[in-house]
C-alpha cells in the first residue's frame, strides 16, 4: 500500500452558494464515502478522513475554482487496474480519471469536479501559496457614476479602516492593504439594472477580505448600496 495526495478542483455553483463551509465539508466527504474513494483515515479514538479544504467561502458566495485535498491509501495491484494503456503515468493518470467520474456521480446538483491531479505529499501548505482571489459582484440598480467614483477614490486611499462585527468583539482592519485592483466590467445580458465589479482580492498568511466588505466600504465615498443584496462569485485563486 502506498499513500496517493490529489488534490481536487471544485465548482461551488449558483445553486449551493447558500451552504455554509461547514456543511460543505460534510457533503464532500459523504460523497467521498459514497463514491469509495480509498481515503487514509486519521489514528486514535475517533478516526476521520484526512482531507483538507482551503479558503473557505462565506455563506452566499458561489466558488468556481474551488481546492481540496485528499490523502488516498493505494495498493500498486489496484493502481494498476485502472488501465491498460502503456505509458508513463498512464495508470495514475486512469486512477485519478476513475476517481474524478466517480465522485462526480455522488455530488448534488450545483457541485461538480473540474479536475482531480496528484500532488507531493511533501509540498508546502497549499494555502500559505494562495496570493489572491479573483471575484464577480454583481450589483442590482446601483448608479454606474457613483459605483466608479466610489471604487476609484476608495483605490486612491492608502488606508481603508473597516470594523468587522462579531459576537462578542469588533475586529478594525485595513481593507486597502487587501485591495490589488476593482473596475467594473462590461457583461453582457446581464440585464439593464445590473452591473458587475471585477475585483482581485489578495491573501497574505491565510487572511483576506471579503468584497462584501469592500461594498461597505463604498459607503464612506459616495455609494449607495447594501451589501446583502449583491451576488458574489469567485471565479479565481491566483497561486
Amino acid at each position: 500500500m502506498q499513500e496517493l495526495k490529489v488534490r481536487v478542483n471544485y465548482v461551488k455553483g449558483d445553486q449551493v452558494r447558500f451552504l455554509s463551509h461547514l456543511d460543505l465539508t460534510r457533503v464532500m466527504r459523504m460523497a467521498l464515502r459514497r463514491a469509495n474513494w480509498p481515503v487514509l483515515m486519521t489514528q486514535g479514538f475517533s478516526p476521520k478522513m484526512k482531507v483538507s479544504f482551503y479558503s473557505a467561502l462565506p455563506v452566499g458566495t458561489a466558488g468556481y475554482d474551488e481546492y481540496m485535498d485528499v490523502v488516498l491509501n493505494v495498493s500498486d495491484r489496484f493502481l494498476g487496474k485502472a488501465s491498460t494503456k502503456s505509458g508513463e503515468g498512464s495508470e495514475v493518470f486512469q486512477f485519478l480519471s476513475l476517481l474524478a467520474h466517480s465522485l462526480s456521480k455522488t455530488l448534488p446538483t450545483g457541485v461538480s469536479i473540474k479536475q482531480v491531479f496528484p500532488v507531493e505529499k511533501d509540498e508546502e501548505p497549499f494555502e500559505s501559496r494562495i496570493l489572491s482571489s479573483l471575484y464577480h459582484v454583481h450589483m442590482r440598480k446601483v448608479d454606474e457614476i457613483c459605483l466608479t467614483t466610489a471604487i476609484t477614490e476608495f483605490l486612491k486611499c492608502s488606508s481603508v479602516p473597516y470594523n468587522i462585527n462579531r459576537r462578542k468583539s469588533t475586529k478594525t482592519i485595513d481593507l486597502r492593504e487587501f485591495i490589488s485592483w476593482a473596475q467594473i466590467k462590461p457583461v453582457q445580458n446581464l440585464g439593464p439594472d445590473i452591473l458587475c465589479v471585477l475585483m482581485e482580492i489578495k491573501h497574505a498568511d491565510g487572511r483576506t477580505a471579503r468584497p462584501q466588505w469592500v461594498i461597505d466600504s463604498l459607503s464612506e465615498f459616495g455609494l449607495s448600496a447594501d451589501s446583502k443584496e449583491v451576488i458574489v462569485d469567485r471565479v479565481k485563486i491566483r497561486r
